[in-house]
This record gives structure tokens, C-alpha cells and sequence, in this order.
């Protein structure tokens, strides 16, 4: 929560690709019509290096293009092949892709190789640790992102009804599913048992744990898992991704460029041209920044001013996420006080009077962020977890990112 009171939303009030996602029509029916808001995505600058200007719309668009039209012709290869090659990563095809890119459209070939990592944030995975073949098979969800203000809580509030949601069991920890009796028709209940809370007999569960905590072994069964769905967990990858809150001076200027995203880039060389801001500024290829909206989204109307102060947001993945979580939200926010005062020297300040970080990789209850197919996996792993429709015994469900292939990568 920002220090103005606001939550800070962490991305379960969003729904994507509004064109073909079911979701529209049911939080539309459950919602006020003010409820539901379109959220256009900001246009992204490039910083390509410490202490370099902005680059403008244009020059930004066309490196971004540039990765895009690799990946997409990345995707391409993979499909023309005669058999799924699963070792076979996303950064082996890629990066040749990319030097044919710069040279021709005279782009900055470092500076693409680097604006290349937002692929790596898209999915939460090292580009040399993600197979093709399963960044090929994402389903993607067209159309614009929308907020829906207030979360989903009206919509849930709607669809379950109030006696339904009052035998909602928060704090409760699951530790062992038992659904033998199902499948020996020696009695048609499933039984959860709680760490603290005794144990539950239910018609039916849906198990919607992440990937990082079936990987963990945290729950158990009875009957285990079949060899196919704990191979599928033990091969498919969980990523690792964090939002960092920066918060600023109210009474200071913001010093990035307002109405924009924006994109730092490192390039490969910096400990030769510039070792004094190597040693300040993080460890990834790019890091992409966005800014608070200066209005928030309510229930009770479509956007209303927001009192906050100037905040930015940053996403870190991979190595970097891992990295930041072993550091308190106050050495973070030094971090990137001088990671940011390279990239716009000219700024007065760049120190966040306040900084907070998600740490989803030591949450015990996610263990990490998404989940992805590694080189070497195959890139049907997610549907050895969800066989038969994902369904154990006969009212027993898997339901999370990683059993459905639309939303395996990033979702």
C-alpha cells in the first residue's frame, strides 16, 4: 500500500486480451458499467545507455518492433520444423535473428540485444533456459487489457452469493488431499486435511495451488499423483518476477518522462566504456519502469484524481528478482536511487523516499512467479498435469497457470 493509503495493485485486478476472454462478459453482468475500464498500455522508451538521451517514439518503436518481428520469425523456424525440438531454447534462434535485424535497419545491435530481455520479462524465464517450441505454443488472448475497479470481488460476491462466500475458510493451510475414496467407490467425498483446522470432507475440490508449491511437495495425496503429472511438475520451470514501488518526493518534479513507460537498457560493454556506472547500475539487460497512474479507477466512477505521490514501478525478473529478494525494501530502494541517477544525471534526486518490493520466490505460498517450459521439457507438459480434463478421480480438479497452455507463459 502507498503511504496515501492506496493499494498497490499487483495484477489480480487486470484482465487481458479483452477480444476473446470470457471473463468480459461475466464481469459485465455481475459489474455497475462503470465498474469495468479500459487500460490502454503506455508507449514504452529506451534509455540505451547510462547517461544517453531518451531515445524518441519512433527510434523506441523500432528497436521494440525489431524484437517482436524476431520472436515472431523465431516462432515461424519452429513451426517449419518435422518434430518438436525441445532443446532447442528462445535465445539460440533469437540472437541470430537480431544481428540480421540491425544490420539491416541500421539498428544499434547492442542496444536490440538488450531491448531483446523484454522477452524474458514477458515469460519470467532466461531466454537460454525457455524452450521454443513452448513460447511457440502460447495461445495469446487478443484485444486491450482492462481494470477492473475494485478487483473481482464484486464480480465473485455476484456469482457465489453471500451464503456461499460466508463458509469461506481464509488462513486455512492445506497440507494432505485424500481422494482414494473416490476412486475405490467406497464413498463419494474428498478429504482435505489442514495444518491447523482439523480436516474437511467436500463433494468436490479444485486445487489451485501455484506450480512452486506442487513442486515443493507441500501437499500430499492420497493416492499420489500418477508418473505423468509428477513428471510434468517436476520438468515444467517456475519464474521469478517482482514489482519494486518507488516512491518520490511529492514536493520534486518527476525526473522520467512523464506519460511513458520506459526501458533501461545495459549494454554488454559497459565495464569497459564506463566501469564508475557498471558498478552502479543493476545487473539485467533492461528493466522496464512504468509510471503510477495519476488517476486511480473506483468503484463509483470511471477515474477520480489520485492524491498519490510521484511513484514508479519497476518490474525486475529472473536473476535480478532472485538477487533483489535477498535485500531489504531499504537496500532496494538505494539500488535503484543509483541505478536511476545514471540513467538521468541531470535529475536534482533520484532517492525514493520509500520503496517496496513483492517477493514472490519466498512467498511459501506461490514460490515463485508463472511457469514456463525449460529446453529439454516437452512442450506438452501442462497437459499431463491437467489429463482427462485435469481431473482426479472424478471431482477432484487441477485449475492454475501452468495446466492450461493459454495462459503457461506470463499468465
Amino acid at each position: 500500500m502507498l503511504s496515501s493509503g492506496q493499494p498497490v495493485e499487483l495484477g489480480a485486478s487486470l484482465m487481458h486480451g479483452v477480444e476473446d476472454n470470457p471473463l468480459v462478459a461475466i464481469a459485465a453482468a455481475c459489474s455497475s458499467a462503470s465498474t469495468l475500464c479500459l487500460v490502454p498500455g503506455p508507449v514504452t522508451l529506451i534509455v540505451p545507455r547510462p547517461g544517453g538521451p531518451v531515445l524518441s517514439e519512433a527510434a523506441s518503436g523500432r528497436l521494440l518492433m525489431a524484437v517482436d518481428d524476431a520472436l515472431a520469425t523465431a516462432c515461424a523456424q519452429a513451426d517449419s520444423l518435422p518434430a518438436l525440438d525441445v532443446n532447442l531454447s528462445v535465445d539460440a534462434v533469437l540472437r541470430p535473428l537480431l544481428d540480421s535485424a540491425a544490420e539491416q535497419y541500421g539498428l544499434d545491435r547492442a542496444a536490440l540485444h538488450c531491448a531483446a530481455d523484454v522477452i524474458a520479462e514477458d515469460i519470467s524465464a532466461e531466454l537460454s533456459n525457455a524452450a521454443l517450441c513452448g513460447i511457440n505454443e502460447e495461445d495469446e488472448l487478443l484485444g486491450e487489457d482492462m481494470f477492473v475497479a475494485g478487483g473481482y470481488t464484486r464480480v465473485l460476491e455476484k456469482l457465489a452469493g453471500d451464503a456461499l462466500l460466508s463458509h469461506v475458510r481464509l488462513q486455512h493451510v492445506v497440507t494432505h488431499i485424500d481422494y482414494s475414496a473416490l476412486l475405490l467407490s467406497v464413498g463419494d467425498m474428498v478429504q482435505i486435511a489442514t495444518a491447523e483446522h482439523g480436516t474437511f470432507a467436500a463433494d468436490a475440490v479444485i486445487i489451485t495451488v501455484p506450480l512452486g508449491v506442487l513442486k515443493a511437495g507441500v501437499i500430499q495425496f492420497t493416492p499420489p499423483l500418477s508418473p505423468q503429472r509428477q513428471q510434468a511438475i517436476e520438468c515444467l520451470g517456475v519464474g521469478a518476477h517482482n514489482k519494486v514501488i518507488l516512491e518520490f518526493d511529492h514536493k520534486l518534479p518527476p525526473f522520467w518522462p512523464l506519460g511513458y513507460a520506459f526501458l533501461t537498457l545495459r549494454p554488454a560493454d559497459l565495464e569497459i566504456t564506463d566501469p564508475a556506472a557498471a558498478a552502479d547500475v543493476l545487473p539485467r539487460e533492461s528493466i522496464l519502469f512504468e509510471c503510477m497512474p495519476t488517476v486511480q479507477h473506483s468503484e463509483h466512477s470511471r477515474c477520480e484524481e489520485s492524491t498519490n505521490p510521484p511513484t514508479l514501478i519497476a518490474y525486475v525478473h529472473c536473476s535480478l528478482a532472485e538477487m533483489l529478494e535477498q535485500r531489504t525494501d531499504a537496500e532496494v530502494a538505494d539500488l535503484f536511487a543509483r541505478h536511476l541517477a545514471c540513467y538521468f544525471p541531470q535529475a536534482p534526486c533520484v532517492r525514493p523516499v520509500r520503496g517496496m518490493m513483492s517477493r514472490w520466490c519466498q512467498d511459501i505460498y506461490a514460490r515463485g512467479s508463472y511457469s514456463y517450459i525449460p529446453v529439454g521439457s516437452s512442450a506438452g507438459s501442462q497437459y499431463f498435469i491437467r489429463a482427462s480434463g485435469g481431473i482426479l478421480g472424478r471431482r477432484a480438479h487441477f485449475a492454475d497457470t501452468a495446466f492450461y497452455s493459454k495462459f503457461v507463459l506470463g499468465g
